[in-house]
């Protein structure tokens, strides 16, 4: 049976003169532009990972308009 590791993501919108845009990313295996993120660490929440995720993958600091949320456990 195959280990299931959390992940985390997140919509990254920047401003423009021209309007807003959204940040994506190439994933590396897939070859498809995706939104930023990836495997929470032991260590750290969904919220702390997804921020680490796009910093390492975009080499931008990010700040959340709103509260991180996740699935309810069932």
């Amino acid at each position: 049976m195959p280990v299931k590791h959390a992940t985390a993501s997140a919509y990254v919108f920047g401003r423009f003169p021209t309007g807003w845009r959204l940040g994506l990313v190439e994933h590396p295996r897939l070859g498809r532009w995706m939104i930023p993120g990836g495997h929470v660490e032991h260590h750290e929440s969904q919220a702390q990972a997804v921020l680490r995720e796009v910093k390492e993958e975009t080499g931008l600091t990010v700040r959340p308009l709103g509260g991180a949320s996740s699935p309810a456990a069932g």
